[in-house]
């Protein structure tokens, strides 16, 4: 009798055959065929030499069982198809691991076009940068993995663009403010005052603020507006000690050539 686990199998096995069978005849044709394998990624797959392992009958159609025997009998090919179904990566190092070697993949798939030169791991870097910015941001990563037929959920996704994104934004360093600039705050806090006496005149120590100088508060972060409309509706930040360095939530090349050397020796 089956077990729960090999009936789950089954079913999973004939929903992706069915979903394949897009005239629903029950049997895959050469186009179907071409389309599945190009739906999970396997652009460049001999399409006639795999049907024709599949078809061990040699009546130009295959079948459900035929279909079912070639996945189990070993190819890269059905290895990547029973990896969708079966389940991907279950940890974040796994699945960029399984990234990269997708990577590696597409350098060693031959080109496209007779004449044209094998891709370079910067080629497909350059794929990924849509906006040609030179960096790579989440939302690009997640559309060219797809475009370029890697499939994971967006959840393990993120974890490996986290693990390529190593590179540090720096805390927001100290900016001297000038004589002019020193005064025209003065002159603006007293203004103030003669309004509102519990306003205080800003303290300067060696061209630094003391402050937060837009609202005239005792704050650690220190921010300069001016006295320009435009500067009090959008106030600079000028230093801030307590920022934390964070991700800049963006791969750059280097970053992206260190994680692929790490995983492809």
């Amino acid at each position: 009798m089956s077990t729960v686990e090999e009936w789950a199998q089954k079913e999973s096995l004939q929903a992706l055959f069915n979903k394949f069978d897009s005239n629903c005849d029950g049997t895959l044709s050469t186009d179907e065929l071409r389309r599945a394998l190009c739906g999970v990624g396997l652009k460049n797959a001999d399409v006639n030499k795999i049907y024709k392992i599949m078809d061990t009958n040699s009546d130009d159609r295959v079948s459900y069982t035929e279909f079912i025997r070639w996945l189990f009998h070993g190819s890269s090919e059905a290895t990547v198809i029973t990896k969708k179904v079966f389940g991907g990566p279950s940890t974040p190092a796994e699945a960029m691991t399984e990234f990269m070697e997708f990577v590696q993949e597409l350098k060693d798939a031959p080109p496209e076009k007779e004449g044209d030169k094998p891709a370079k791991l910067k080629d497909i870097f350059k794929k990924m940068d849509e906006n040609g910015s030179g960096k790579v941001s989440f939302t690009e990563f997640k559309s060219a993995c797809a475009s370029l037929g890697y499939d994971v959920d967006d959840e393990m996704l993120k974890e490996v663009f986290d693990l390529i994104d190593v590179q540090k934004t720096k805390k927001k360093k100290k900016r001297r403010l000038t004589p002019e600039e020193q005064e025209e705050l003065i002159a603006e806090a007293k203004a103030k005052q003669a309004e509102d006496p519990s306003v205080e005149i800003p303290e300067f120590l060696d061209g630094f603020p003391k402050g937060d100088i837009s609202c005239w508060l005792s704050h650690e972060k220190v921010y300069y507006c001016g006295n320009k409309e435009k500067y009090v509706k959008e106030r600079r930040l000028i230093y801030d000690p307590n920022a934390a360095e964070t991700r800049d939530y963006q791969i750059t090349y280097k970053e992206f050539k260190a994680a692929f050397k790490a995983v492809i020796t």
